[in-house]
Formats: structure tokens, sequence, C-alpha cells
């Protein structure tokens, strides 16, 4: 979907929901939306440390005792929001893991071997993965993009609320920014409209068919994403980012501040906020947004403030190369039409 000046211009929904009915996608149609869901996180936690009278600088360790990890003390809420911390990635930390192939199916299909998906329902199940946390980079010196930040963040909820993240973002966020089809959905439960993830397998480099995404991922989204939306919850998310008079007006500037460089290119440069990117060209805001992409997930949601102009784009299908939904040369055919 893209809107221009607030109106569509245009929409389109194609291929299935179910692939096993052909039961087709429809604009209504809610999806997974992978890391997009950190954009969540980071607004429940801005609002937490306001209602608890604290700052993003703050050290976080004092409120992790139930890790046996060694939190360094100068880690703070930016560096997590940031992903400044230099903390490894999670599902790399096990000495099981180790030893296996690099590539990223095979990372993640024998880390799910060993630790089933079905135990991964709140950022606190994932403690046994961070006892033996390290740091790849020094703390506040690196832009390192990890999950393991964003399930500390999660974690740090729920110790800080007393709800359950879910419980949290659900009641603090979506409900008063009234996103009435965005979910925290498990994947054996039914609901209304839910696109099915598929994922390729391939064969000497052509897709040779699907599988569900059922075994891939956490049965519920996380603080490092995995919830569930539809375009037109994301365009209102977006949107509610420009509203000076709005629910988010008091922690627009936070998330919408270029924090850290992420990269360099010429005349192009792209910051990361909170839980969300910025890309500059030649030192104007070119647009914000954020992207998430996981086993039967593709999604991107995009503002162009310079255009007014708003793009959304959903999938439940994932291949090697969706990337193109992403890349600033595919949205500049948009502003070019």
């Amino acid at each position: 979907m893209a809107k221009k000046n607030d109106e569509i211009v245009f929409a389109r929904a194609t291929g299935f929901a179910n692939l096993s009915f052909h039961v087709p996608n429809n604009m209504e149609t809610i999806y997974g939306i992978a890391s997009i869901g950190k954009l969540l996180t980071a607004i429940g936690i801005l609002f937490l440390l306001k209602e608890k009278n604290m700052r993003t600088t703050d050290a976080i360790y004092p409120y992790l005792e139930m890790l046996d990890a060694d939190i360094p003390k100068p880690l703070t809420f930016h560096h997590l929001l940031t992903h400044t911390s230099g903390v490894e990635r999670y599902y790399t930390i096990d000495p099981y893991f180790h030893d296996q192939t690099s590539g990223n199916q095979d990372q993640w299909k024998t880390f799910w071997k060993k630790h089933p998906n079905f135990l991964l329902q709140t950022p606190i199940d994932y403690l046994p993965y961070l006892n033996d946390v390290d740091f790849f980079y020094p703390i506040g010196e690196t832009f390192y993009y990890t999950n393991t930040s964003y399930i500390l963040l999660g974690i740090l909820i729920q110790v800080l609320s007393g709800q359950t993240y879910s419980e949290y973002v659900t009641h603090r966020v979506i409900k008063r920014l009234k996103l009435e089809r965005t979910l925290f959905l498990a994947f054996d439960e039914v609901y209304e409209n839910v696109a099915e993830g598929y994922t390729p397998f391939y064969h000497q480099g052509i897709i040779k068919g699907w599988k569900k995404n059922i075994y891939r991922l956490p049965i519920v989204g996380s603080a490092d994403g995995g919830i569930f939306s539809n375009v037109y919850d994301l365009d209102k998310l977006i949107s509610e980012l420009r509203n000076k008079n709005g629910i988010l007006s008091d922690i627009t500037y936070d998330i919408l501040h270029p924090h850290v460089l992420m990269k360099n290119e010429e005349s192009w440069k792209s910051f990361y906020g909170y839980g969300i990117t910025m890309m500059y060209h030649e030192g104007e805001l070119f647009r914000y947004g954020l992207a998430g992409g996981d086993f039967g997930v593709a999604a991107g949601a995009y503002y162009y403030p310079k255009e007014q102009l708003s793009i959304i784009i959903l999938s439940n299908y994932n291949t090697s190369d969706d990337n193109w939904m992403f890349n600033k040369e595919f949205h500049m055919q948009f502003l070019d039409l």
C-alpha cells in the first residue's frame, strides 16, 4: 500500500494466505511483521521509563539479577535500544551450536533442534541462552544489530512493570494507539484472516517448494519481533510519529533521533534511532521506517517526509532476494512515479 498526503494512491493484495487451500490474501489480512515489532518494544520501554521517572541513560544491571551473566555496569537502556551494547546474538551462545555451519537456515535449524520453539513464549524464556552472554564490541562504540538487545529490553519491561511483555505492550502501547489488528498470536491459535508463513526450500538455487514456518520461529513473538499486524495498523503506527499532539509526541524525538550511524555511502547515510531506521541524503532526511524479515515473513514500512509518501509492504512468503522491497532504489521508483 502507498499513501500520498494521507490518501491511498496504490493498494493491492496478491498471493495466498493459505497455500494448501488457495485462500487469497486481502487488504485486511494480518501478517507476521518480524523485526518491525522492535518499534513497539522501543515505545513500550520509553513509556515505562517515563512512568518510573527513569532515563535511557540509566544502567540496566540492577534490574537483571536473574541473569547469571556478568552484565557490565556501564550498559544502559540506550545501548540496548540502539544496538550499541556489543552483545552477541543469543542463538550463537550455545556451545552445541558453535560447530555447525554458518548458513542462516542451518543456524536456526540447529538451534531449534535443541531448544523447541514452543518453549519460547515470553522474553524470560530466553534466559537459558543469556547466562553465558558475551560482548563482541566495546559498549557504545559500534552498531551491531542483535536481537539479544531487544530480548533484554523485553525482560526489563517484565521486571519493571510486573506484567508479561505481551501484556504490557498490548495494554500500554497497542490499545492506546488503537491498533485493532496488531496481535501477539501463537502458531497454534486460530484467528480470523491471518496469513500462514511460507519459506522456500531450494535445489541448485531454484525454489522447489514451500514449507510452513511454524517450526522455524518462536511460538509467540517476543521483544525482538514476531508480532502480527496489517497494512492499515502499520500505517497508523508510522503516521502517529508525525502527530505533534498524539500519544507518542513526548517520545517521538527520542525515537527519530539519529543516535548511531549504521552505514555511510558517499551522499547517503543511514542511522538507527530507537527501534527505527533513518536514511539521510546529502544531510536531509530522506525516509524513516523499518523492515522485518524471517522465515515466512518479509515486511517493510517507510515514510518519506519530503514527498509525504508512505509505503507499506507485507508478505507471508520469504525468499533469498527479499531485499528489493527494502532498498532505496526500489522506493525511489515509487517517488519517480
